[in-house]
Formats: structure tokens, sequence, C-alpha cells
């Protein structure tokens, strides 16, 4: 398991496993899945927003143990509902942190 951090893009791209990808789809605005041939989810790659919605269910940083954990035995259908439930949930009103304002 890989993650890489887009600074000037503000995303974050989580790879799964080694298996090549035989495509992708977004799932949700901002969050994109890449499949590979047997149709598991093998990379997740998403932008500010979602990243922001994302880790405001996780109170400890992401770490690989917390993703194997959480999407093992899943499938796309589950994982899916998984992500929806998390960017469904509103998100108090507050001024953003530093690393997620526009330049100006």
């Amino acid at each position: 398991m890989k993650l890489h951090v887009d600074k000037e893009a503000n995303a974050v791209y989580l790879r799964l496993d080694d298996s090549a990808i035989v495509e992708s789809e977004e799932v949700s605005p901002g969050m994109v899945f890449d499949y590979n041939a047997s149709n598991e989810v093998v990379g997740v790659s998403m932008n500010q927003f979602a990243i922001y919605a994302f880790a405001r269910e996780i109170a400890e940083p992401e770490t690989s143990a917390f993703f194997q954990n959480q999407y093992a035995g899943k499938n796309k259908r589950e994982i899916l509902e998984a992500f929806d439930a998390v960017l469904n949930k509103k998100i108090p009103s507050q001024i953003p942190p530093d690393w997620d304002q526009l330049d100006r």
C-alpha cells in the first residue's frame, strides 16, 4: 500500500496494491476509484474536499493498517456506501485550515 500526496493539486492518491488498473470511475465529486481486472478497488484518488470530509471521520492519521482493516473483504458497493456516508454528513461551518485555502 502506498500513499502519494500532491500538494500542488491538493489531492491524495492511495494505491492499495500493485495489480494493473483496467478501469477508473468517479464515484462521487472529487473521488475516483481505480479497479483491477477482478473489479476490485486498487486505488483511491481524493481532491481537497473529499480529503477534508473523509479525514473528519478518522481520529488518528491515516495509516496503511487503518485502510487495510477498513476495506478488507469489502466489495465495491460496500466501499462506495462507506464513502457516501462520510461525504453526506453535514460538516460544521468553520474557518478552513491554512492548507485548505485557495491561493490569492
